[in-house]
């Protein structure tokens, strides 16, 4: 089982504080697979750096969001960005992927629930 959890910036930033000393907003978070509970990994994504960045960039809310759990995948199957040489060979698996879903239009829609006046 896979676990993906969409987070607003400020609780993504408490969870990157948490586990990784840094309370920096982050785009993903991953956690490896836990075989005791059958958990293949955990990717965890800001939603709102989601947003920031493609309104930034030149993405669609929904290839941003993509991006990210491409990046989680990559993450959970090996792949590391910890140095230059690293995150040059992520950038390109990340491309490739993206290349893939372009090619065939397979973007995913995710549709954002509005936050209630209690939230």
């Amino acid at each position: 089982m896979l676990s993906v959890v969409f987070l607003n910036k400020e609780d993504h930033s408490q969870l990157h504080g948490q586990f990784l000393n840094d309370f920096r907003p982050t785009d993903v978070i991953t956690f490896p697979a836990d075989p005791e509970n059958d958990l293949v990994g955990e990717i965890c994504v800001s939603v709102d750096q989601a947003i920031e960045f493609s309104d930034n960039e030149k993405l669609t809310f929904d290839q941003e969001l993509s991006l990210y759990l491409i990046h989680g995948l990559l993450h959970l199957v090996g792949f590391d960005d910890k140095n230059a040489n690293d995150r040059k060979i992520m950038k390109r698996e990340e491309a490739n992927a993206l290349e893939i879903i372009e090619k065939d239009d397979l973007w995913p829609h995710f549709l954002l629930a509005s936050r209630s006046a209690a939230d």
